[in-house]
């Protein structure tokens, strides 16, 4: 039995329960969130994005990336865990997110991890900027 830690939220016929922020560490959240990828984003692909994006503010590397299946829109997604600064940690990676330079060799990346051609991808990720999403382990009112 799973205990109750007061937070939990159920999608589909699938329960997930907020647990302590350092109960896990990114990367296992990252691996729960890839795993239930068909219930929390059923309209995508869903895969890893782990290489650096550079911008004029600066860099950093997301941890995941979300595509529409109609390309009609892409997303960055950071895993965090609730005790990092939201200030000092992710508002900067966010805003470089929303500034940084996306490439042929991030849609050939991009590519790589699921079924979309390249000159699809391309064409998306040199259009808009990407959404950014934050998911984290637990609420913080910060």
């Amino acid at each position: 039995m799973i205990p109750d830690y007061g937070q939990r939220i159920s999608i589909a016929s699938n329960t997930f329960h907020e647990m302590e922020s350092n109960a896990r560490s990114e990367k296992e959240y990252e691996q729960i969130i890839l795993s239930a990828k068909d219930v929390i984003f059923p309209a995508g692909y869903l895969c890893t994005f782990k290489r650096t994006v550079a911008s004029p503010i600066g860099s950093a590397i997301p941890d995941l990336a979300f595509i529409s299946k109609c390309l009609s829109y892409w997303a960055l997604i950071e895993v965090e865990l609730a005790h990092h600064s939201l200030h000092s940690h992710v508002l900067p990676q966010i805003g470089v997110f929303l500034e940084a330079y996306f490439d042929e060799q991030n849609a050939t990346y991009l590519a790589s991890k699921i079924d979309v051609a390249e000159p699809n991808l391309a064409g998306l990720l040199k259009g808009e900027p990407p959404k950014v999403y934050v998911i984290s382990n637990r609420y913080d009112a910060e």
